[in-house]
């Protein structure tokens, strides 16, 4: 059986509760059911939006881990799309790329949302390929992207954002092959990939 790594939101969630080895339903995410979403972290709170329900969507929400409650917030000004990649750099948070299956539209666009404003800010664009189903994480003030899918295409090319200067630069490629549906992940100043597809297969 084929398997993809699917960012799936369908009206609920759920906790792992860390050191206690158990996993606590937290409060159901209000909007609509999808898949495909893009989400990040901000200090206690997380922010999911983008995805698609069958159409593209553009909604973005927060939920605050102490009050358990959702809110709907500015909503994602770039266009809606699906299979984007989320990160945050301290507190801001950030949406990269992503595909507008109706319109067959790759992008290759980097937005910022700020909290304590409410608001969007593009950024430099990629200096690349567009692309869906990248990876992306943070490592102090910069960002790593790569992978992805675009155009029938997988890619193993890796770039590193940095949040000071709003510039690019291109990293050695990643040794583990062209791919798409990764997961990628860091910890402490070391950045990780795994798993992903490449054509149809795992």
């Amino acid at each position: 059986m084929k398997n993809s790594i699917l960012l799936l939101i369908i009206l609920t969630f759920f906790f792992n509760g860390y050191g206690q080895n158990i996993w606590t339903q937290k409060a159901d995410f209000p909007g609509e059911a999808r898949h495909n979403a893009a989400g990040f972290s901000i200090g206690e709170k997380a922010y999911i939006g983008t995805g698609y329900d069958g159409g593209n969507l553009d909604d973005f929400w927060e939920w605050d881990k102490a009050t358990n409650t959702w809110t709907e917030i500015a909503s994602f000004p770039g266009g809606a799309r699906a299979y984007a990649t989320g990160f945050s750099i301290g507190e801001k948070g950030y949406i990269f790329a992503g595909w507008n299956n109706s319109t067959s539209t790759h992008y290759n666009d980097l937005w910022e949302y700020d909290p304590i404003s409410n608001a969007w800010t593009q950024k430099s664009d990629l200096p690349a390929l567009a692309r869906r189903d990248a990876i992306g994480f943070s490592i102090g003030i910069k960002a790593f992207v790569g992978t992805g899918n675009g155009s029938g295409s997988s890619y193993s090319d890796f770039w590193e954002w940095n949040q000071a200067t709003d510039t690019w630069t291109q990293k050695t490629n990643f040794p583990g092959g062209s791919r798409r549906q990764a997961v990628g992940f860091s910890i402490n100043d070391k950045g990780y990939i795994g798993t992903g597809e490449v054509g149809s297969s795992l």
